[in-house]
């Protein structure tokens, strides 16, 4: 019997690797590239973030309003009223037209009673 005394095997390992010019280029135009991408992406985020957080803004905004109504029962609008003077019982009437409700009664002040005489 002989002894083996060498013996070759085809193996890898974990080792450092030095990159060549033309790996150091390629990489470089990879990092660019990246990083292009990434600062546009940031910056439409942003766009994007602002454009949310105004339309969030906005809800909030619908939000107070309608709570604030909903909290009070009631706001102020421009109603349609019919004005009735009674030159000759001397009264100003100022009413609702959606619900006939009298919003004024009173008497006719002066300068009132002067417009009878542009009506006749």
């Amino acid at each position: 019997m002989s002894e083996i005394e060498v013996t070759k095997e085809d193996t890898t390992q974990y080792l450092k690797y030095d990159f060549t010019l033309e790996e150091r280029a390629s990489l470089s135009e990879r990092m660019a590239e990246a990083v292009g991408v990434k600062v546009d992406n940031e910056l439409r985020l942003k766009e994007a973030s602002s454009q949310m957080k105004a339309t969030i803004a906005a809800q909030d905004s619908i939000i107070s309003d309608s709570a604030s109504k909903l909290r009070q029962g009631y706001e102020y609008r421009n109603i349609p009223c019919t004005i009735i003077r009674d030159f000759k019982a001397g009264t100003y009437q100022v009413a609702r037209n959606d619900t006939g409700e009298k919003v004024e009664d009173r008497i006719l002040r002066e300068d009132e009673l002067q417009l009878k005489l542009n009506h006749e």
